[in-house]
């Protein structure tokens, strides 16, 4: 081996050239119907969506879609649940039926939503529940993840993009609904 010089001289005279960085190009689609787009994502992701006009009908939509919840967490103004636990309590979080939560941006090309800790103050509440419940209003849907990024705000700490029930296909390559998390999602999308 030579010496440090020797090796390190012909690597620094070896610079490439330096090019300038490329232009984000803009994805955002025409004037797509970003709700067809959304359900269909969903649709495809095993989610259930409805469209309602008011959050008036949210109580009685939520109580026909799981007409056997017991247990349910909410963490919507317009819905009330009967539990209310706490990170620290776990376990009052292996009972949860039905968790009720609001999603802040929806992604038509895939269906996901994103859900921050100020949506929820447990963190695990997505994923534990039996079944899971997400509002979003018409308005906070986005064509793609870029334009999700330019409107999320990162900085809360914590946050998720769900797009579907919990599955697997690792086992015998069998689709699996509901393995590890929610066993159904629905999303109420709400044109208030």
């Amino acid at each position: 081996m030579g010496r440090k010089i020797d090796i390190i001289g012909p690597v620094k005279n070896n610079k490439p050239v330096s090019v300038p960085l490329p232009e984000i190009p803009n994805f955002t689609m025409g004037d797509e119907d970003l709700v067809t787009k959304f359900c269909a994502a969903l649709d495809n992701n095993h989610a259930k969506t409805v469209l309602l006009h008011t959050l008036e009908k949210v109580q009685e939509t939520i109580t026909t879609l799981f007409p056997k919840a017991v247990n349910i967490v909410s963490r919507v103004a317009c819905f009330r649940g009967n539990l209310n636990p706490t990170a620290g309590e776990k376990e009052s979080l292996t009972a949860i039926d039905l968790a009720i939560l609001q999603g802040k941006t929806g992604i038509a090309e895939n269906g996901a939503i994103w859900i921050s800790d100020k949506d929820t103050d447990i963190r695990a509440l997505p994923f534990v529940a039996e079944h899971l419940v997400v509002l979003i209003s018409r308005k906070d849907l986005v064509n793609n993840m870029y334009d999700a990024c330019t409107r999320i705000d990162f900085s809360t700490g914590y946050g998720v993009f769900i797009s579907g029930p919990s599955k697997t296909a690792d086992i015998e390559q069998s689709l699996v609904i509901g393995a590890h998390g929610p066993r159904s999602h629905a999303v109420i999308i709400v044109d208030e």
